[in-house]
C-alpha cells in the first residue's frame, strides 16, 4: 500500500506509472524552479535521491522524512530558522493525511518575503480514487479545500497546473495506450487530474535579509533532525 511519502518515493522508482507520473511533475517543477530562482533552496518531501542536480538552484538542501535525504525532517515541524530559504520546492508535503494548514504555515515561516513555494499534492477525486497499484487519495485535500488553507495562511496563488489524468494502469503499454487522456482531461476535466501543482509566493511585506548559511546557522532552535548523510554512513558500517 502505497500510503507514506517513503513507499511514494519506492513507487517513484519501481513502478512504471510511478515512473511516468514522477517525470511530470520533476517536469513542473523544473519550469518553476527555474521561473522563481533564488539564492538558498529546499527541496521537501518524496522527490528522489538525486532530485537536487534537476533544479539548477544554488544553495539547495533535500528533505525528507526517510532516507535518503540530506536532512531528516518533517514538512509539519521544519528544522529551519524563520526567512531562510528563497525557494521551497516541495512534493507531497501534505498527502496522507498531513494536517495542511501546518505544512503551508511553516512553509510561510521559513520562506522570505516574496519567496516562492512550489508543491504539488494528490486528488482525492481524480480516477485513482477507485483504487489500484497507485497512491491513496482518500485523505489528500480536495483542491478547493487546499486554497483555502493557501489564503489562511497567508500564501498568494501565482499560477497553478492539473497534472496526470491517466487511469491507474501499471503497465507502460496501457500507458501509451491511454495518454490521450492527457489533452482531453486538460481541455474538458481538469479537475480530474491525478496530481495538482500550484506556486505560491509570501504576501508579507518586509526586507530580505542576509541568513548565516555559510557558518551553519540556518537551523531553529535545538536541532532536533538527524542529517540524514550521517545516519547512512552509520547504517552501512553496520
Amino acid at each position: 500500500m502505497i500510503d507514506g511519502l517513503g513507499a511514494l518515493r519506492g513507487w517513484w522508482e519501481k513502478s512504471e506509472l510511478g515512473q511516468y507520473v514522477y517525470a511530470q511533475e520533476r517536469d513542473f517543477f523544473r519550469a518553476a524552479a527555474q521561473e522563481c530562482g533564488g539564492r538558498r533552496a529546499l527541496l521537501a518531501g518524496a522527490f528522489a535521491a538525486d532530485a537536487k542536480s534537476d533544479f539548477g538552484l544554488c544553495g539547495m538542501v533535500l528533505q525528507c522524512g526517510t532516507l535518503p535525504a540530506d536532512v531528516l525532517a518533517d514538512a509539519a515541524a521544519l528544522p529551519w530558522r524563520g526567512e531562510c530559504f528563497d525557494t521551497v520546492l516541495a512534493m507531497h508535503p501534505a498527502d496522507f493525511g498531513a494536517d495542511a494548514h501546518a505544512v503551508l504555515a511553516e512553509l510561510y515561516r521559513v520562506v522570505r518575503p516574496y519567496g516562492h513555494v512550489v508543491l504539488t499534492g494528490f486528488n482525492p477525486h481524480s480516477l485513482w480514487r477507485i483504487g489500484g497499484k497507485v497512491p491513496q487519495v482518500a485523505h489528500s485535500l480536495p483542491f478547493a479545500r487546499f486554497k483555502q488553507c493557501v489564503a489562511q495562511t497567508g500564501w498568494q496563488v501565482v499560477r497553478g497546473r492539473f497534472i496526470h489524468y491517466l487511469p491507474p494502469v501499471s503497465r507502460r503499454v496501457w500507458i501509451r495506450r491511454w495518454r490521450f487522456l492527457e489533452l482531453a482531461g486538460n481541455r474538458w476535466w481538469p479537475h480530474g487530474a491525478a496530481v495538482y501543482g500550484v506556486v505560491l509566493r509570501k504576501r508579507q511585506a518586509g526586507m530580505r535579509l542576509q541568513t548565516d548559511w555559510a557558518d551553519g546557522r540556518v537551523f531553529g532552535g535545538e536541532m532536533a533532525v538527524a542529517l540524514a548523510r550521517r545516519a547512512g554512513k552509520a547504517a552501512n558500517t553496520r
